[in-house]
């Protein structure tokens, strides 16, 4: 059977002395999405199957009701540790204009501080935090615990958004009067996209320009990248 509880977090400078000092303690921080949520908590009763890991999941408590059936069937224990936001914005779901998006967008970069302290808190074996998280990845170098970053939606796409971050600075100056951008570095046939239909922040600097720039920079730094995919599906991109 899974178990729940809620968090009040302490002061960041605590330290946590793990339940089980033999068990490897994995942290998986899913960004509020429910097409982010389910994958990694696939994930999560995954690992969990190993009896030699201890798997948490850090979700908002609306959240968590959405993965409690899946983790309730795992054949090892699986925590759920809640971190509060503001109520009707835990998941993008909840999102019915564009300012309750804005709004939901505010309460991922809110959640900075909360994932910092619950880390540090804490102090997980190993994390495997979503990639808007990118302050998990930082928080987690300083204190010496290995992470991964987590890709909810493919190697084809998450390849694409690698190669043209690479020329962001190339597709912002480009002319008007050349409005197809070629993705470079990829296996087999050409892919290009009309430079209109391309991401906002790849074509002018907007407020998340900056977040991205950061978020490649701390994958890198990482100790890899777990994709939602198999390699059958892509085994093109899965090889590069």
């Amino acid at each position: 059977m899974a178990s729940a509880y809620a968090s009040t977090l302490p002061h960041a400078n605590t330290t946590y002395k793990k339940k089980n000092p033999t068990k490897l303690r994995v942290f998986f921080i899913p960004l509020f999405a429910t097409g982010h949520l389910i994958p990694m908590t696939d994930l999560a009763a995954l690992l969990a199957h190993d009896p030699r890991v201890e798997a948490t999941i850090v979700v908002t408590p609306a959240n968590a009701a959405l993965i409690y059936a899946t983790i309730s069937h795992s054949s090892n224990p699986i925590s759920i540790l809640t971190v509060g936001l503001p109520a009707g914005i835990e998941n993008f779901a909840a999102a019915s204009s564009p300012s309750e998006s804005d709004l939901i967008h505010s309460a991922v970069d809110s959640a900075h501080q909360t994932h910092e302290a619950l880390i540090r808190h804490h102090l997980p074996d190993a994390l495997i935090a979503d990639i808007p998280f990118w302050w998990a990845g930082v928080v987690a170098d300083e204190l010496g615990i290995p992470r991964l970053t987590f890709h909810a939606i493919g190697v084809f796409p998450e390849r694409i958004l690698n190669n043209l971050s690479s020329m962001r600075s190339e597709i912002a100056n480009s002319a008007s009067d050349n409005p197809v951008v070629i993705v470079p570095g990829l296996p087999g046939k050409q892919i290009w996209f009309p430079k209109s239909e391309l991401p906002g922040f790849f074509v002018s600097e907007s407020h998340v320009s900056w977040p991205w720039a950061r978020i490649k920079e701390v994958q890198l730094k990482g100790h890899g990248v777990v994709v939602n995919t198999f390699y059958g599906l892509e085994p093109e991109y899965c090889a590069i």
